[in-house]
């Protein structure tokens, strides 16, 4: 069930989504604790503490005391399959014992899109292996070790004022015509008929899925932190939508 603002700590807290997923926990009245590798302040915070979640310290025991939440944006892309088994595997991993070992039992991931997933990983050439298996090894982690686990998987996340390249992202108006335009009707309706197309269909799913907006993710997020929304697994861009939707700061 929803719970009253509390202690709430964000991994990644420095980062696109993690700096807004602080923001709204922070309307929402909560004391947020963001662990962060880089140390580098993007949000208002009430606490900050970059401390390395790629070893277990006394640092971070102490970031997750009396906490009774914890969200990872922790996640890379590019670099070799060990750099982003890594970075989106390991670290997630380490950040979810640390969590479980401070009695922590909400943990919430934010991780890829199945639609993102099946399509890549069926394309010849390993592409993008270690960034998958990371995701997978992290999902594993929090879903096997709390009791009220919570996976957001966005597709593609789009905002902000500039286009970026790694990773690929558009600002907020660009993207916002964009998501209108492939969340239509029609659009959706050849998405579902070209969709079962044997060696196409994964591809043009993908490549009409509509992406997200960060603040949809960051909200999404906040509310499945606060217990505020009932599902387990939130995945693609209208059920992101719809629990950012059901946010009650």
């Amino acid at each position: 069930g929803a719970a009253a603002p509390g202690k709430v700590v964000v991994f990644g807290g420095s980062g696109f989504v993690g700096s807004r997923v602080v923001e709204q926990l922070k309307k929402a009245g909560c004391e947020v604790v963001s662990v962060s590798r880089s140390g580098e302040v993007k949000a208002d915070l009430s606490t900050w503490s970059p401390i390395s979640v790629g070893t277990a310290s006394e640092e971070l025991k102490a970031a997750l005391a009396g906490a009774s939440c914890a969200v990872s944006c922790v996640g890379t892309i590019g670099g070799s399959d060990a750099e982003m088994r890594k970075g989106n595997g390991t670290l997630n991993e380490n950040a979810a014992k640390a969590a479980k070992e401070a009695g922590v039992t909400r943990f919430v991931y934010v991780s890829v899109a199945d639609v993102v997933r099946r399509t890549v990983t069926a394309l010849p050439g390993g592409l993008l292996g270690g960034y998958f298996e990371g995701k997978k090894a992290a999902e594993a982690a929090v879903e096997e070790g709390f009791a009220e686990p919570v996976i957001v998987c966005p597709s593609f996340i789009y905002g902000g004022e500039e286009f970026e390249l790694t990773p690929p992202r558009v600002p907020a108006g660009y993207g916002s015509s964009i998501e209108k335009l492939l969340g239509s009707a029609p659009i959706k309706s050849i998405s579902q008929a070209v969709g079962s197309v044997p060696a196409i269909g994964g591809v043009v799913k993908l490549t009409l899925a509509p992406p997200v907006n960060v603040d949809s993710v960051a909200k999404a997020t906040a509310a499945a932190a606060l217990g505020q929304v009932t599902q387990t697994r939130i995945d693609g861009t209208a059920a992101i939508n719809s629990a950012a939707e059901a946010f009650s700061p």
